[in-house]
């Protein structure tokens, strides 16, 4: 691996969320803001997962970054007209994961499969239905570097194979590690792994340069950012459009494009309503404040 690093200047940072993709859309459903989907700091998002979308409503499976025996691992989250209706655990049936940090839908399953990836860097191939989540195969990222702490992965098909991203979060001064690799999800092994270092400019104090990743269907790839001072906050976030994958290879701008400035919580999942993107789905772990997601 060949690091490749990329400094960001400090830019303006804009309050909302601004379209990731022009177009024609579907219309989402409405956007009230943030939706409390737990109380306390065991009811954080940590990764996020859209499952169905329908007019006006959708559900999700989110995963929570918990580390003690018994604690809340997945949950499925339903909102209607940008509303929380339930929030539902999900049991986990098989090796249970510490720190929980990313969920992505498995490609060639029936829409019940995901991947799901631990801090450091193991991987959990699932099926879920109804209130259970079965562990079919465990994986492990390949190895980074001494320290490295996961906080995203995500999957992308290109060309007759996929591409798998997932990044070292970074921490103030030391950037972010964003790694590429070709996944093989018969063996659920990976091929060569590239690597580039990515820094943020927003938030600018206790900032994780990513907190999460998703890649839309042009195969755009967004990373949140996140400042975490501690339980209590205050927290701060960012989207980005860091670049693209193509043709098996993630390209990025020479400085991330901003989308979105959040302030007062702590971005850590981040998905979409469709492939193009219209409408990101953002959840946050703000630890003693809970967990919520948005549209």
């Amino acid at each position: 691996m060949h690091p490749v690093r990329i400094v960001v200047g400090l830019a303006t940072v804009v309050a909302t969320c601004a379209a990731l993709v022009g177009g024609a859309s579907a219309q989402p459903p409405s956007g009230i803001g943030w939706q409390r989907i737990g109380e306390g700091i065991t009811a954080g998002v940590s990764g996020v997962a859209v499952t169905g979308v329908v007019p006006g409503a959708f559900s999700a499976l989110v995963v929570r970054d918990n580390k003690n025996p018994g604690e809340n691992r997945l949950a499925r989250a339903e909102l209607r007209r940008g509303r929380v209706v339930a929030v539902r655990p999900v049991r986990w049936d098989g090796p249970e994961p510490v720190d929980l940090e990313a969920i992505e839908q498995y490609p060639s399953g029936a829409g019940d499969e995901f991947l799901a990836v631990d801090s450091l860097g193991n991987g959990f191939h699932l099926r879920v239905r109804d209130l259970r989540a079965t562990v079919l195969r465990t994986f492990h990222l390949p190895a980074g570097q001494a320290g490295d702490n996961y906080e995203s992965f995500a999957l992308t098909r290109s060309g007759s194979g996929f591409v798998a991203l997932w990044a070292d979060r970074g921490q103030d001064e030391r950037p972010a590690t964003l790694y590429s690799a070709p996944l093989d999800l018969a063996g659920l092994t990976f091929g060569p792994t590239a690597a580039a270092t990515v820094r943020v400019p927003f938030p600018v104090e206790h900032v994780r340069h990513i907190s999460d990743i998703h890649i839309t269907g042009a195969g755009v790839v967004l990373a949140s950012s996140a400042a975490d001072p501690g339980d209590d906050g205050p927290f701060d976030s960012a989207l980005y459009d860091l670049g693209r994958v193509t043709a098996g290879k993630v390209v990025l701008r020479a400085a991330p494009e901003t989308r979105g400035a959040f302030i007062g919580h702590k971005v850590e999942a981040v998905d979409c309503l469709s492939p193009r993107c219209e409408y990101p789905v953002l959840g946050t772990d703000d630890e003693s404040a809970g967990g919520s997601l948005w549209i």
